[in-house]
């Protein structure tokens, strides 16, 4: 467990959809959505710490595979200091890894294994590197933690690169005219749907373990986007 109040730590998303079943099941805790890339969260955690003042800064959400031998639902956690907790908490089991931070989304199979062998990190996402930086720079203790939403071996649906806007938002019209195109991709994305809600229960499990709840907190939930 966290050694300090609920109210005092700042827990980073890129997106509402990783932080679905936390926000439903834990009201007390403070999220910031910063937006997906790391332009987006150094932004985003700068911004928001010109007038709030965390203890504890944590980057949260979804993170791809890249070590074959973590599974989907894998939660990670990375931290530098001795703040943190050990690898078991309870019934809960936390895996030690290692995050890359990349510029895009890494959709195949084939980019994954490139990656696994080039880093040798457990897992790639896309904020953590920009959060802990800013983090550093104000002395906050900081720490990575993260669900393996698809594991190395798994591709995506589609290439999710391809459907993006500048500013890192998915544009839905350009996702409805990849699904006109290929009509065959809506039962992968179904699928991928499915787990990323199982991601993201895993996610919310670690989280609500790792920071008891207090009653007396009051629930904020910044949105930047």
């Amino acid at each position: 467990m966290l050694p300090c109040k609920t109210s005092e730590i700042l827990i980073c998303f890129a997106d509402r959809s990783e932080s679905q079943v936390i926000r439903r099941i834990r009201p007390d805790l403070r999220l910031l959505h910063t937006g997906m890339g790391q332009e987006n969260a150094k932004n985003a955690l700068a911004k928001h710490l010109l007038s709030n003042s965390p203890a504890v800064i944590v980057s949260s959400g979804f993170a791809g595979g890249l070590n074959p031998s973590l599974t989907k639902g894998t939660v990670l956690f990375e931290s530098e200091t001795s703040f943190f907790p050990p690898q078991s908490l309870g019934p809960l089991s936390l895996t030690k890894g290692t995050f890359h931070s990349a510029e895009k989304v890494a959709t195949t199979i084939e980019e994954k294994s490139a990656l696994w062998q080039s880093t040798q990190c457990d897992a790639i996402e896309m904020e953590s590197f920009a959060i802990k930086a800013i983090a550093d720079s104000e002395g906050i203790p900081f720490l990575s933690l993260r669900v393996i939403s698809d594991s190395a071996e798994e591709p995506l649906p589609l290439d999710f690169n391809q459907i993006m806007t500048p500013r890192m938002r998915i544009s839905f019209p350009k996702l409805a005219w990849h699904l006109m195109k290929r009509p065959q991709l809506i039962p992968r994305l179904l699928r991928f749907n499915q787990s990323v809600k199982y991601a993201a229960y895993q996610l919310a499990t670690a989280v609500s373990a790792l920071i008891p709840e207090q009653n007396a907190n009051i629930s904020r939930d910044y949105e930047t986007h």
